[in-house]
């Protein structure tokens, strides 16, 4: 899925979620530091970068 796309789902009350290591399965926000981030998805609930994410690292749960 794109970015957009997820987005999308998101504003559609779909749940987004971690698909890689160590974030698998856990529930994701959006929410970019800036224009174009490259790292847009969080952990939801985390304020450290390290929980940050690329849109091809996170998918629509279900």
């Amino acid at each position: 899925m794109t970015a957009k796309q997820l987005r999308e789902a998101l504003e559609g009350g779909a749940r987004i979620v971690g698909a890689v290591p160590p974030a698998i399965g856990r529930e994701m926000e959006y929410r970019p530091r800036r224009k174009n981030d490259g790292l847009p998805w969080i952990e939801k609930g985390q304020v450290h970068d390290w929980a940050r994410y690329r849109s091809r690292e996170v998918k629509v749960e279900g």
